[in-house]
């Protein structure tokens, strides 16, 4: 009985250890990752860890806009720089919220138009295009996904879900950036399927002709 005590002991401290090890990264682009038993060289200006199958991964901290360890404690390694006097560039507080920005547009915009657009594009350019022009097919849903990019929520929708920050339109640019990179890679997921699609269903067209 007392071994069995001994092993969920050993069992427990483990869990509790990989627990209070955690860290969390967040990116300048506003992802966040909780990694364990890293290892911050400043010196090299990289972060060291290890990934659930014990392969040794680096992250460049020239991409990372704060660490905060177990404890909750943050360190910033955001470095504002200026390189040219006529360029602009955002202080900690701005990055800070510039980077709350693209991680709630992550998390919260959804580019279902975006994603039925691309595959509305791709499954129509498979199908006219099929077989003499289907080396251009790829054209026209990758036009679709630029034409996606470009688009972004309106100020006054993101102030709408979020109007506590209605004067902070640094926090409304991260926003409408992340929600511009979700709309191009949905139209991108999109316009593949439907390209697919369409160049099955444009064979089928020809061949029963």
């Amino acid at each position: 009985m007392n071994r069995y005590f001994i092993i969920l002991g050993l069992l427990l401290t483990t869990f509790l250890s990989n627990v209070n090890s955690q860290t969390m990264v967040w990116f300048l682009n506003g992802d966040k990752m909780t990694i364990n038993n890293c290892n911050i060289n400043e010196n090299d200006w990289l972060i060291t860890y290890y990934n659930k199958k014990q392969k040794e991964k680096i992250i460049d901290l020239d991409y990372v806009f704060s660490v905060t360890d177990s404890l909750g404690k943050e360190k910033v390694y955001y470095i504002p720089v200026v390189f040219d006097e006529t360029e602009d560039t955002f202080s900690v507080a701005q990055m800070r919220s510039f980077v709350e920005g693209e991680f709630d547009g992550s998390q919260e915009h959804k580019a279902r138009l975006s994603l039925a657009g691309g595959f509305v594009v791709g499954s129509a350019a498979g199908i006219l295009l099929y077989p003499s022009l289907l080396f251009y097919s790829p054209a026209f849903p990758a036009g679709a996904a630029v034409i996606s990019g470009i688009s972004s929520p309106t100020q006054k929708k993101v102030t709408k879900l979020h109007p506590e920050r209605a004067e902070d339109k640094h926090y409304i640019y991260g926003y409408q950036e992340s929600a511009k990179h979700k709309r191009a890679v949905a139209s991108i997921k999109g316009g593949a399927v439907g390209l697919i699609l369409g160049i099955i269903a444009g064979a089928i067209i020809v061949n029963n002709q």
